[in-house]
């Protein structure tokens, strides 16, 4: 192959690589060790910051990238703050790429020539909170740590949540808040349900998987019958207690993350039937241990695996109500016999 012979010639390579000459040796068979819970995905692949860059790989079916993203081959070390992988290709981000991707996904990078305060939208968002009329107007709150929780509200929106559902069943309830800026809400449990899910020397029986579920989806319900979206309904979103769970975070704004239903990864809007997508990565965590990973064959398992699957659906249209779910999950209970012995 000739060298480049003209500046823009020259310049286009030092933009892009062929996988023969840079991925050739970072092609392993051992899994990368990178942790998979923090890949963000879309319908076209996913994204992951590593070592001070942030790449894009667009999944290309028997290629490098298939194999990036499926942790069959490492993430390449390259001289730039933004890189593109697609099929057996790396590119180079423009800078308008980089500084777009950057506020949209919230990642932090170590960038001299950011100078827009990346990653501090969730402290503009609190700031607000903490100044609205809605956070004055909380009760003050002796705050104990025995009985209470404390946060900084993460917005305006999360503070008149709270504020509706209290006395609501499956739901964090709120208390008042305290002199130094945070809400306070009701104690519950000692763990998040990503925590006991993700601990595969623990055992989850079925009965205690079905309790949890019809707890969240009786939450859900309440949320959706407020006309609220929840957009983060995540294992770790989830407070347990015994048989017992309930919902906290109730933000209403969408993260971008791995059990992302499919459409919000295109703009298309966030719906009820998102929040139901969600459902299905909560019932893969705790069948599977782990979480739900876009770009890879699902292959729903365990008691909850005909649930799942419906939730799991890539067409909103095809997923099931929430009433649907409930009635299945009874069933569940009834025809494995552990009906009589629960204590819900």
């Amino acid at each position: 192959m000739s060298s480049p012979s003209t500046p823009q010639e020259r310049a286009r390579s030092q933009q892009t690589a062929p996988c023969d000459d840079v991925f050739e040796q970072f092609s392993y068979s051992k899994p990368q060790d990178q942790d998979w819970l923090e890949w963000k995905y879309t319908l076209r692949g996913g994204l992951i910051k590593h070592r001070n860059t942030i790449y894009e790989v667009i999944r290309i079916p028997n290629t490098f990238s298939d194999r990036v993203i499926n942790q069959t081959a490492d993430l390449p070390p390259v001289p730039w703050p933004g890189a593109r992988i697609i099929g057996n290709q790396i590119e180079r981000w423009t800078q308008d790429e980089l500084e777009i991707n950057v506020k949209q996904l919230g990642y932090d990078l170590d960038l001299n020539h950011i100078d827009n305060g990346v990653g501090s939208e969730y402290s503009k968002r609190s700031k607000l909170a903490i100044e609205s009329e809605s956070f004055r107007s909380l009760d003050l709150v002796d705050y104990c740590e025995e009985i209470h929780h404390a946060k900084i509200p993460h917005s305006v929106e999360e503070i008149e949540n709270l504020k509706v559902v209290i006395g609501l069943p499956h739901l964090v309830q709120l208390v008042g808040r305290t002199p130094d800026g945070r809400i306070v809400t009701t104690k519950f449990g000692q763990t998040t349900l990503m925590d006991v899910a993700f601990d595969k020397k623990t055992n989850i029986p079925d009965k205690r998987k079905i309790n949890w579920m019809l707890d969240i989806v009786d939450g859900l319900e309440a949320l959706h019958q407020l006309n609220i979206l929840h957009k983060d309904l995540m294992p770790w979103n989830v407070l347990i207690d015994g048989d017992q769970a309930i919902i906290c975070d109730l933000e209403s704004y969408h993260k971008i993350g791995g059990a992302d239903a499919p459409e919000s990864n295109i703009e298309q809007p966030y719906t009820t039937k998102s929040d139901i997508y969600s459902l299905g990565g909560i019932m893969w965590a705790m069948e599977n241990r782990n979480k739900a990973r876009p770009h890879l064959t699902l292959r729903p398992s365990g008691i909850l695996k005909d649930i799942m699957a419906r939730c799991l659906a890539a067409d909103p249209d095809n997923r099931p109500s929430l009433d649907w779910i409930t009635s299945e999950l009874d069933t569940l209970l009834s025809a494995s016999g552990m009906a009589d012995f629960t204590d819900r």
